[in-house]
């Protein structure tokens, strides 16, 4: 069995983990098996059937592979459809999916993770699907096991393809995409990004392009589009991902970093060398050659970690903070040495886009573990910035995760045993317990939009939130001595 050590690792796509060892199959019923081409390009058609890369079940995959294998249906009115595992060198080798006939279709999906994984089943709605494989020179990993079927589909009813999306203003979007069909209609559900169907806004519309209004500003949302064709309607269309414009931001902020790019209003500016910050999803428990541990929460976190000498900094949006009499950061960090080289976290703010950026705090020394840094924010007015600049000293990189920006300490650091907040996370009923006398309670989406308020509450008090989106909530409460005890919450 052949082992290599990797240093990086990266996710490229979603990806939920298995012991992925391909290789092994019982099902007797597949009758044909397909091997990926080194090179050039292959057509198959087939409804049942595995395919492996050109290693087989046995060997690893090739280096400087660059080949695509199409794959049709074998009988007519069906389409294409699989499932499978893969163990692809992260970074450096990977797996494309393509709807439809050649790479000129539609992306469905893109696998690369030395970890392994699950390729959860992907149809294609154009009949047939494409895979082009791409290694470089360098290792060589288990490769691939899809297995091949088919599906019925309405060939008068087909679905759109290449949804996209263009942000037309701080509250608006427009959507387009391609028809398929000689429908006339289309249904649209939308909702904040990693909505589930079924629990977003639907409407039909007559025209495309379309251009949702009433939106909310500086926020990430994504939409599905399928083809309304009367007496039935096609399958919906990947999610296409909609970014508001932006403005200002309340206090009451946090940013988890989870999308695996840089998230909507934030910036960055290479200042020495040719690296950016990154986004870093780890797996299992343990480190990756004495580096950072898994995010410190969810499923990714961002991080710099570059050739020696190079500095990149991270903006955050611009917020205003003129109603607020104090402001808090919090975040997680961590940066660990390697050899005694450590890599160094710099802070700065703004008051104005035209000022000069302020040093805040800077962190040289160790931080083996994540770590919640809280820091009391100076000069605070209606335009706010801050930047999270990183230097490579030869360490094994810097890492943030889990900044929330609020007006006091919060929960946790002032009356833990004085108040309850439970559960959390939570999906429909919210309780708020009290020892003593509190004014208000207010419940805050991500960006600062009060979506539930009540005044002189009992010592218990509940909220049923069944009707707000899953994300995360702030919970503002106001005691009768005027002090302000926000806690972060989790809406399922």
């Amino acid at each position: 069995m052949k082992t290599h050590t990797l240093l990086i690792f990266a996710l490229f796509g979603i990806v939920v983990h298995v012991n992925a060892q391909k290789k092994t199959t019982s099902n007797e019923n597949l009758s044909e098996i397909f091997y990926m081409p080194v090179s050039g390009t292959e057509i198959v058609s087939t409804c049942n059937a595995i395919i492996y890369d050109d290693g087989g079940p046995d060997t690893y995959y090739s280096t400087y592979c660059e080949g695509i294998l199409v794959i049709r249906a074998s009988e007519p009115g069906l389409s294409v459809q699989l499932e499978g595992t893969y163990e692809i060198e992260s970074a450096s080798d990977y797996l494309y999916i393509y709807n439809g006939e050649g790479v000129e279709g539609e992306l469905l999906a893109t696998y690369s993770n030395s970890d392994g994984g699950y390729i959860p089943l992907i149809q294609s709605s154009l009949g047939a699907l494409t895979l082009y494989f791409v290694s470089d020179y360098v290792y060589e990993l288990e490769g691939f096991e899809l297995f091949v079927s088919c599906y019925e589909i309405n060939e008068n009813c087909l679905p759109p393809t290449f949804p996209v999306s263009e942000t037309v203003s701080t509250t608006e979007a427009t959507l387009d995409w391609t028809v398929n069909s000689s429908e006339s209609l289309w249904d649209i559900e939308y909702g904040l990004y990693g909505f589930t169907i079924g629990e977003g806004t639907r409407i039909t519309v007559n025209e495309h392009p379309y251009t949702l209004d009433n939106l909310k500003h500086s926020t990430d949302y994504q939409a599905y589009i399928r083809a309304n064709c009367g007496d039935d309607f096609s399958d919906w269309t990947l999610p296409v991902i909609i970014e508001t414009g932006c403005s200002p931001l309340q206090i009451l902020y946090e940013q988890n970093f989870e999308r695996t790019v840089i998230p909507i209003c934030w910036e960055q500016e290479i200042i020495v060398g040719t690296e950016e910050w990154g986004w870093e999803m780890m797996s299992g428990t343990g480190d990756i050659s004495g580096g950072v541990y898994n995010p410190n929460s969810g499923e990714t976190n961002v991080a710099f970690n570059a050739p020696i000498g190079f500095v990149a900094r991270l903006y955050s949006p611009v917020f205003d903070l003129s109603g607020n009499s104090s402001a808090v950061l919090q975040f997680w960090h961590v940066q660990r040495s390697w050899i005694g080289s450590i890599d160094e976290l710099r802070l700065y703010y703004r008051n104005s886009e035209t000022a000069d950026w302020v040093l805040l705090r800077e962190y040289t020394k160790e931080v083996f573990n994540w770590t919640e840094e809280i820091l009391a924010l100076p000069s605070i007015s209606s335009y706010y910035q801050i930047a999270f600049e990183a230097t490579d000293k030869q360490g094994y990189g810097v890492g943030i995760d889990d900044v929330v920006l609020t007006e006091e300490l919060g929960f946790r650091e002032l009356y833990k045993s004085e108040v309850s907040i439970y559960p959390n996370p939570v999906s429909d009923l919210l309780f708020v317990k009290s020892k003593g006398g509190l004014k208000s309670i207010n419940i805050y989406d991500h960006i600062g939009k009060l979506v539930y308020s009540i005044e002189n509450p009992g010592n218990i008090s509940e909220f049923n939130i069944s009707c707000l989106a899953r994300g995360f909530y702030m919970v503002k409460i106001q005691a009768e001595d005027n002090k302000n005890i926000s806690q972060k919450i989790i809406v399922e």
